[in-house]
């Protein structure tokens, strides 16, 4: 998934393993305070098709988009952070449940937490190990 940061055009390149095949273009998000969370492994409404998860570098608010391959089908709003030091860092299955979760990160102060989730149903926060050292990065599937 690709976005144009000037003028929020959204795009997927469709690839036969390293080959570029072709582009389709996705809805357009014109505020461009919004900006890809994840994609890759993000199934959260368990249909077999990858989502992409939003965040709102300004408000904070998080949606998710729910996908039919590269057919945009509907929004979930999820939990708003509004504290911005909060970044999305990979989303993963860390609860061995078969579905997505969602690691943050504080880029401030090192926190680091997952947010459990069934589904687009955000369930509880899990505190994992705070790395005070900021110059460790923080990336995972996306």
């Amino acid at each position: 998934v690709g976005r144009n940061s000037a003028t929020g055009a959204n795009v997927v390149w469709l690839m036969n393993g390293t080959s570029f095949v072709s582009t389709v273009a996705l809805p357009s998000v014109t505020n461009l305070a919004w900006r890809i969370g994840s994609i890759g492994n993000a199934d959260f409404n368990g249909d077999g098709k990858v989502d992409i998860l939003w965040r709102n570098e300004s408000t904070g608010a998080n949606v998710v988009w729910l996908m039919n391959g590269t057919s945009f089908v509907s929004t979930v709003t999820l939990p708003t952070v509004t504290n911005l030091d909060w970044q999305i860092r990979a989303t993963g299955d860390l609860s061995s449940d078969g579905r997505p979760d969602i690691l943050w990160r504080n880029e401030s102060t090192g926190a680091n937490v997952a947010w459990l989730m069934n589904g687009t149903s955000f369930v509880s926060t899990v505190t994992l190990p705070t790395v005070t050292n900021l110059d460790w990065q923080m990336h995972g599937p996306r």
